[in-house]
């Protein structure tokens, strides 16, 4: 409406009222705009209200009131000054007459009283709640009939309302309970809820709109929501909470949807469990299903044993038996079954691929296709695509396999994480094969096992680190902590025991076993080397057999073809090649301050044990050239020695049987012990004449003979041991037992010859410079005699003799002759 004042034209536009009633009158407010619909704020206004019965002015009030900041007035009726009408006061209006009572209201904006209609309409609860006020004795309420109705109280101070339909109690509250009854069990809220449930012992409940809506005789359902169960004819026990929530089951049991449009689509199958929005949302005939999550399993339709928790988790998927738990798990799954993914993004990608584990964040992650791995771990496999049967567990273990590798098995962090393509592989370890590319048939059990290998294959490593930098070097097996560590190209070694062929770089065909076996080798091949410390400072040397704990430890040579069997045998040697090294501390200071010397064999325990420099010896036996003084005097070349404690000299001695000793360009057979050398042929000498030159007969024979002194003699076994050195044994050992009864036997024995210096003196007293005498070569050595040599001097002096013989003979018979 518009009315002219002194303010110009004003439209008035009233706000819907809010009456809001007590036992004292009806609160009223409303918005006064000017007529360009903005609000009128801070202005005074003059309001009149009129209350109407059956069309009749029954009851009018006038209130002075000044509008807000917002133009909004508020005032109460029937608290205004009255202002004429049939009925003089606001409490004496019959209220009793319902939706006949009207209201009016007029004002005007000047303030004054001049007024003009402003806004009318019914009252709607006002008039029952003020007529309320009359009911003092009221028990109940109830229709024409009497067999609907409401009740407060059956019997006196019963306290409960009761709610009757048709002559049928249905409802009764008391204590703030609300009690159904006479409905088989069932509790139904919201337009047509369970419209056509039989109501005989159903026990169903349906809240909202349409829920549970067609079922006539179906029971222990629970349906609410907005259509929830709308369509079900038959099935039992299903329960529905959403909104569309099992929306279009019909005979199926025992569903249990919790959220929007969970199982909306289902429509005959049973035992399904999904809670989330959408949840197995087209799933229509699968039984046996549980999807947990919003959008869990949404585009299943028939495939059953399915289990999706996690959003969107097995979101595609149409096939039998997968199993998603965690976000967006298996989201892409299509036709692919028999699948387990845990974790978030687990299986993430995977379309087709079945048989597959997936266990932890982004576990097989890329794949799509491939079928039979097993991936457990945050990153496990995540970037395969297409591989088949590979185990992978442990954080971002075999992280970068792609489609083309096969039969992996690697378990712990980093383990084949960079495998891209290699197949047959097997990792054991934080870091086992960690950076292997295309390598296949490789075993890596340890921290950091083959770590480096990248496209080399068939290598075998346990321990720590074992062939950690191997990237190209194939066909090796290491065992121990850090064992072939270093090597990067080389092939077909063994190496076994910590930190065993540890330097290798390009070393091939060495087998190694010990403790720091082999630990320098680099480029060094064809070795075997076993015990601890054994070669530990081969390099590059090929060839060399060392066995035993220590032995040829500090042996770096070049050439090697080393033969070192022992304890500590050779241990000292730096540079020798072609040498055999036999027993415990064989050659235990050969190579000591610098020596040097190739090809010598010496076998036995202690076995040249003194001597640090020399070549082209032999040396067999228990402490065989032990005696000799240690470098820069302990040398010997071309020397033989065989048998327990021989010593020779240094240079072409050769001393064989037990403890026989040979100086310088000397053989000697046998020891002090010895009562018989011999054979069966005389000992044949070089007498070859076509290698004599200055040949002389100034061989003097009865000269010479007659000077010596035939005696017999018994040895002094005692003083010729302690000037040979020979080592005594303790007096309980059976071998000084035994030898203490064959020295007391020898001590006994007669013996037939002459005496060396007495040969000496006589063979100086005519000036013959004879070859018969062993003169002694050192301060240890002793005097000898080659009594073969006396077969030269003896014939000659037979041959003097005969001369002798012959010219007697002569004048014999020339006396003869002047006799007769």
């Amino acid at each position: 409406m518009s009315i002219l004042s002194g303010f110009g034209l004003i439209l008035l536009f009233p706000l819907t009222a809010f009456p809001q009633v007590n036992f004292s009158g009806i609160n009223y407010q409303a918005v006064v705009r000017d007529a360009g619909g903005d609000p009128i704020p801070g202005q005074a206004i003059g309001v009149q209200v009129g209350i109407v019965v059956g069309g009749v002015d029954d009851y009018w009030e006038t209130h002075a009131v000044t509008t807000n900041d917002l133009g909004l007035i508020v005032f109460q009726i029937g608290t205004g000054t009255p202002a004429g009408g049939s009925i003089a006061t606001f409490d004496a209006i019959p209220w009793a007459g319902g939706d006949d009572i009207t209201y009016q209201v007029n004002v005007d904006v000047t303030g004054g009283t001049s007024y003009v209609p402003f806004s009318n309409g019914p009252f709607l609860s006002v008039p029952f709640a003020l007529h309320a006020r009359t009911a003092d004795g009221l028990v109940g309420l109830a229709d024409a009939d009497g067999d609907t109705r409401v009740m407060v109280e059956r019997t006196p101070d019963e306290d409960t309302i009761r709610f009757e339909m048709g002559g049928v109690e249905h409802f009764s509250m008391a204590d703030g309970k609300l009690f159904v009854a006479n409905s088989g069990g069932s509790v139904f809220m919201g337009e047509n809820a369970g419209a056509n449930d039989n109501l005989t012992n159903n026990r169903n409940v349906a809240v909202g709109a349409e829920a549970f809506s067609s079922a006539t005789n179906s029971v222990e359902n629970v349906a609410v929501g907005h259509r929830a169960l709308a369509t079900q004819a038959g099935g039992s026990g299903n329960t529905a909470t959403g909104v569309f929530a099992l929306e279009d089951l019909t005979n199926g049991a025992s569903n249990t949807a919790n959220g929007h449009s969970a199982l909306r689509a289902s429509t005959t199958g049973d035992n399904n469990v999904a809670v989330g929005y959408y949840a197995l949302r087209n799933n229509t005939e699968a039984t046996g299903n549980v999807a947990v999550g919003a959008h869990a399993g949404r585009t299943n339709t028939t495939a059953g044993g399915m289990t999706a928790v996690g959003y969107q988790s097995l979101y595609n998927s149409t096939g039998e038996n997968n199993t998603a738990v965690g976000f967006v798990s298996s989201v892409f799954t299509t036709t692919g079954h028999d699948n387990t993914a845990v974790g978030a993004r687990s299986l993430n990608f995977n379309t087709t691929g079945s048989n597959n584990v997936a266990v932890g964040d982004s576990a097989a992650y890329g794949n799509t296709s491939g079928y039979g791995n097993v991936a457990v771990g945050s990153g496990a496999l995540k970037l395969h695509t297409a591989s088949v049967h590979n185990v992978a567990v442990g954080f971002q273990s075999l992280r970068n396999a792609t489609g083309a590798s096969l039969y992996n098995t690697c378990v712990g962090s980093w383990a084949g994480r960079g495998l891209t393509s290699g197949s047959y592989n097997t990792g054991v370890g934080t870091g086992a094969l960690q950076n292997v590319t295309t390598g296949s048939y490789n075993t890596g059990i340890g921290r950091g096992a083959l770590e480096d290998n990248g496209s080399a294959s068939y290598n075998t490593a346990v321990g720590y680190r074992s062939g950690w930098q191997n990237n190209q070097g194939g066909y090796n097996a290491s065992l121990g902590y850090r064992s072939l560590y270093n090597n990067t190209g080389g092939q077909y070694n063994v190496a076994i025991g910590a930190n065993s062929n540890y330097a290798s770089v390009l070393s091939e065909r060495n087998t190694t076993v010990g403790y720091a076996s082999g630990e320098s080798i680099t480029t060094g091949a064809d070795n075997v080397l076993l015990g601890y410390n054994a070669g530990q400072n081969v390099t590059n040397g090929p060839g060399n057999v060392i066995i035993g704990s220590g032995a040829a430890s500090q042996n770096n040579s070049t050439v090697g073809k080393n033969v070192v069997i022992g304890f500590n045998a050779l241990p000292v040697d730096e540079i020798s090649d072609w040498t055999v090294a036999i027993g415990t501390n064989t050659m235990p200071n050969f190579g000591a301050s610098g020596g040097v010397g190739d090809d010598n064999i010496a076998i036995g325990r202690n076995a040249l044990f003194g001597s640090s420099i020399g070549a082209s010896s032999v040396m067999i036996g228990r402490e065989a050239s032990n005696d000799l003084p240690v470098s820069p005097f302990g040398y010997v070349d071309g020397c033989t020695g065989i048998g327990a404690f021989t010593n020779t000299g240094n240079v072409n001695a050769t001393a064989i049987g037990q403890g026989a000793t040979a100086g310088d360009h000397s053989v000697v057979l046998g020891n002090s012990l010895v009562s018989s050398i011999g054979g069966y042929a005389g000992w044949s000498n070089l007498s070859d004449g076509q290698f004599k030159r200055n040949v002389q007969e100034d061989v003097p024979g009865l000269a010479f003979i007659k000077l010596l002194r035939p005696v017999t003699y018994q040895l002094d076994i005692d003083e010729l041991n302690r000037s040979l050195g020979a080592e005594e044994y303790s007096a309980d050992s059976p071998w000084q037992r035994e030898y203490e009864k064959q020295k007391a036997d020898m001590i006994a024995y007669q013996r037939t010859g002459f005496i060396a210096q007495e040969v000496e003196a006589a063979a100086e007293s005519i000036g013959y410079d004879f070859s018969g005498i062993d003169r002694p070569q050192n301060e240890s050595d002793h005097y000898g005699l080659r009594y073969a040599e006396f077969v030269v001097p003896l014939v000659k002096a037979m041959q003097e003799q005969q001369e002798m013989i012959e010219r007697l003979q002569v004048e014999i018979e020339e006396m003869r002759r002047l006799v007769r």
